[in-house]
């Protein structure tokens, strides 16, 4: 039904030889075509575990567009993150997006990815998430803040003097820390050696960030599940084209903000007209070509698939029968919270009843007048043992 009100959409469903369901992936047409026309080339890629009815993972790729805003691209579902999983999910969007020219993929540093992204696209170059990087030293070499500040600052710099005394001093905090972090390759995290232009995209965070946006989607079962992300999507083009539709510049709101903040700094750079949009900085020693050309976003539609009776499904596809997979269910109540990354800190909620930590309203076990009291040192004091 999505390739019929969206055509050219691409769908694909496998399912085992007792036809049972494996996998499942759709990219819609609107998001192929914006991507290939008017996207930077850096696709950051990760997976949420589901918690409707079957077990199983989503598979998600999304880009960043001119207003620094989460992109979708494409989704699968697996039943794990396997190898095999992997590798099917990527051969799909291979197909969708075929070669992109100077194609970076972000992610996390799981082996499955890491092959995968070897295999189905051996011209790409897959950089690594610095945020899982720096949440993976921290972790195993201390939470210094100063260890923490030098290696984003390591991140961000464009020159390779600059990199080189970023990582002096953090060999002077912690060697261990240094070598660990040299080990996985500076062209993989580090903006002075990547060999291509990853832009401001360094982590796969607009994955996560995707992820929480369809969140509520991820309680359904897998049909569900795609016209959930599918309405999610279409809000979202309708939105941003309505938005852009009422610019008064070439430049996103996002790119004319940054502008105007940094049009102090620019004041000290000498600039040489080229063409109409495109100029020879100098700073200094250092010179660098800005092309300002503007380009276009969402301008593709993307339409709900309407009520299942009226739906004209295809004999091909409605004599199909697909068996739920055969999936390993854990013991206990599902979990229902994201499991934090090694590193990563956990916030506790806070109740708007009592004022204590640890739970909300709706399960609140106390009065409103039993609220903790604030004394004088900032320790709030009450009857029960949840002091904050």
């Amino acid at each position: 039904m999505l390739e019929q009100t969206n055509p050219e959409t691409i769908t694909n469903l496998h399912t085992d030889l007792a036809n049972r369901f494996m996998y499942m992936f759709f990219c819609l047409k609107a998001c192929t075509d914006r991507f290939l026309s008017s996207i930077r080339p850096v696709i950051a890629t990760d997976t949420t575990f589901l918690k409707g009815p079957h077990a199983g993972v989503l598979f998600v790729a999304v880009c960043m567009d001119g207003n620094d805003q989460i992109f979708p691209l494409a989704f699968g579902v697996g039943d794990s993150e396997t190898n095999e999983a992997w590798e099917w999910f990527l051969t799909r969007l291979y197909r969708a997006v075929g070669e992109v020219n100077d194609l970076v993929i972000v992610s996390d540093r799981k082996n499955s990815i890491i092959t995968g992204v070897e295999k189905v696209f051996p011209k790409s170059f897959q950089g690594a998430c610095v945020v899982h990087l720096e949440q993976n030293m921290l972790g195993r070499y201390g939470k210094n803040k100063k260890l923490k500040d030098i290696f984003r600052k390591a991140v961000k710099v464009y020159r390779v003097n600059q990199f080189t005394r970023c990582m002096e001093q953090l060999a002077n905090i912690n060697s261990e820390a240094a070598m660990y972090i040299t080990d996985v390759g500076f062209e993989r995290w580090a903006r002075a050696y990547s060999p291509r232009k990853r832009y401001n995209l360094t982590s796969s965070n607009i994955a996560e960030a995707m992820n929480n946006a369809i969140k509520v989607c991820r309680e359904l079962p897998i049909t569900g599940v795609i016209d959930c992300i599918r309405g999610v999507l279409q809000r979202w083009f309708y939105d941003h084209r309505t938005s852009a539709g009422k610019l008064k510049s070439t430049l996103t709101t996002k790119t004319d903000v940054s502008i105007g903040v940094k049009d102090e700094k620019a004041r000290y750079l000498m600039v040489y007209p080229i063409t109409y949009y495109s100029f020879l900085v100098k700073d200094g020693d250092f010179d660098r070509t800005v092309d300002l050309t503007s380009k276009t976003s969402y301008s593709g539609e993307i339409h709900p698939v309407g009520h299942p009776p009226e739906w004209l499904v295809p004999e091909d596809i409605a004599s199909i029968v697909v068996i739920p997979h055969v999936g390993r269910h854990l013991p206990g109540r599902p979990k229902k919270n994201r499991i934090p990354s090694f590193g990563e800190g956990v916030s506790q909620s806070r109740c708007t009843t009592c004022h204590r930590n640890g739970h909300n309203s709706h399960s609140c076990t106390y009065s409103r007048s039993s609220r903790p009291l604030t004394s004088t040192s900032g320790v709030v004091e009450g009857s029960g043992s949840h002091n904050v």
